[in-house]
């Protein structure tokens, strides 16, 4: 069973790529192919969780991989994603796992890591070249902990989709 199917059951069977992005408020950060979320998710547990998925870092890899974080569950992830950072420094790019369920994967040939990267932390970027961990996760959670927002993982197939009622959410929010 693929932890991710549920969260893009519906993309892959109307064949539109399958790309995923993190929406904290009206921030979004595009990541890219949800494999790259995946391959995250599942270096941190091969690496950090000898006892298996979530045991170390509930929030971070049963809450958050599961699509969302509540803003009452922040101050959690953000302590968890600080831990896993200082931790996956250590972690050389070639103890990178693909896939938990079948650890011989290898990425995709159209998949750049970071720029010489020589650690997890670093191998891990967003379409735009920007650090998977820190300007993904760790800066969309604290920004959920300043302005009480919720963290979400998103898949869209459009740009459109991005955005999709975040200006409702705004609007609801704001009064003048």
């Amino acid at each position: 069973m693929k932890l991710f199917d549920g969260l893009f059951k519906r993309r892959r069977a109307a064949g539109i790529p399958q790309r995923v992005a993190i929406r904290t408020g009206s921030v979004v950060t595009e990541v890219g192919s949800g494999a790259i979320l995946h391959a995250f998710f599942s270096t941190i547990s091969s690496n950090l969780e000898q006892a298996g998925w979530g045991t170390r870092f509930p929030t971070t890899m049963n809450k958050l991989y599961q699509g969302s974080i509540a803003p009452t569950d922040s101050s959690a992830a953000l302590n968890e994603l600080l831990v896993i950072e200082k931790e996956l420094l250590k972690i050389p790019t070639s103890n990178v796992v693909w896939d938990i369920e079948n650890p011989a994967a290898r990425p995709s040939p159209y998949y750049k890591p970071g720029r010489g990267a020589t650690n997890a932390v670093d191998y891990f970027v967003t379409v735009n070249g920007l650090n998977l961990l820190r300007a993904g996760f760790i800066e969309s959670v604290e920004s959920a902990l300043e302005f009480g927002d919720e963290v979400r993982i998103i898949s869209f197939g459009t740009p459109g989709d991005l955005f999709r009622g975040v200006g409702r959410k705004l609007l609801a929010r704001t009064k003048i």
